[in-house]
């Protein structure tokens, strides 16, 4: 990590146990319980880079467009999309309520793509126009299952829940009503919606595991409860599809992660993210807005592998990073490198 400001959980699939929980920057546990001067603990207490926060557990994070496979997969689950289904993406995507455009990361879009394409090279439009057509109470409940607005660990210190936003909470907290935009953001994870990365560990996992996990867990072996998707549509054809996708994004020449290909000598299946942090309508307006560091771009990857039998699967954030695939991509491979020893 550098002493970049973030986090790193990674959980064996098989047992839900966590094998690596890293919030940075941290501290030296054994100065303080061996004990330390005030100066120090004073220097520690005032970091504005927060030493004492638990980023992994508590920090919360747009995720970004690592939220497109499920997003897909609900797609399929309600059939307003099969793999042959197809959009012509501009670039841009125009509610048709009030003509406010949503705009892709890719000036003059991706052309005409099917769910696999979108997925390889991340397209904002598809997603966009794949939540517009989903019934929000459905798509807010199919979140929960993989995850989202839970607490995925059993014996986990004070982990935040996150934000899984809806029409509801909405109303009793920001005394406004729910707007089919709101919707539409939450197809490339933006907008309301907040996750921390133990929850994106747990959510990388069940992608990994077919829609089915035990609650992850520090004590290895200690785990029975298992946790599954509900009256799920989606085929064991399906699955596979997704994961060829995710495997796409390293091993794809058009993939958002392809700079990673030569990082390791198997495959991964996986999905980055830029979170955006201040809304701008083009790239000019954003080199502008970056010149602030704090207000950079978060970059954030979720990682399962080796393919096609996974064994471990990993989340990263690293703040103000701004590119998913090549910053927060290269720890996770380092981190999937060490377990596998590879």
């Amino acid at each position: 990590m550098n002493k970049r400001r973030g986090a790193v959980v990674a959980v064996e699939i098989e047992t839900g146990s966590i094998v690596t929980y890293l919030s940075s920057p941290s501290f030296s546990v054994n100065d303080i319980a061996g004990g330390m001067s005030t100066i120090d603990f004073n220097a520690l207490s005032k970091d504005t880079d927060k030493p004492f926060f638990d980023r992994a557990g508590q920090g919360r994070y747009s995720p970004a467009s690592t939220i497109k496979p499920l997003i897909g997969l609900f797609g399929l689950q309600e059939k307003i999309i099969n793999w042959d289904f197809t959009i012509d993406d501009p670039g841009f995507f125009i509610l048709p309520e009030d003509q406010r455009v949503y705009r892709g990361w890719k000036k003059g879009g991706h052309g005409t793509i099917t769910l696999n394409d979108a997925l390889i090279q991340s397209s904002n439009t598809f997603f966009f126009s794949l939540a517009y057509e989903s019934n929000i109470d459905k798509l807010i409940n199919y979140l929960s299952e993989f995850g989202f607005g839970k607490n995925p660990c059993l014996d986990c210190f004070n982990s935040d829940k996150g934000l899984l936003p809806s029409p509801e909470w909405k109303m009793n907290n920001l005394n406004f009503g729910w707007f089919k935009g709101d919707t539409v953001n939450l197809g490339v994870g933006q907008g309301y919606l907040s996750a921390t990365p133990l929850q994106l560990s747990y959510y990388s996992a069940f992608l990994a595991n077919k829609g089915s996990l035990k609650k992850l867990s520090f004590i290895k072996g200690d785990n029975s409860e298992s946790l599954g998707l509900n009256n799920s549509a989606i085929t064991d054809s399906d699955w596979d599809k997704i994961h060829e996708s995710m495997i796409g994004v390293i091993e794809n020449p058009k993939g958002t992660a392809r700079r990673l290909k030569s990082l390791k000598s198997y495959i991964i299946a996986a999905k980055s993210g830029t979170v955006e942090l201040v809304s701008t309508d083009t790239k000019e307006d954003y080199q502008i807005v970056r010149e602030n560091k704090g207000n950079r771009d978060h970059a954030i990857i979720i990682a399962f592998g080796p393919m096609p039998n996974p064994k471990y699967a990993v989340s990263v954030v690293i703040e103000n990073g701004e590119s998913g695939g090549s910053v927060a991509g290269p720890v996770a491979i380092e981190v999937l490198n060490s377990l596998l020893n590879k």
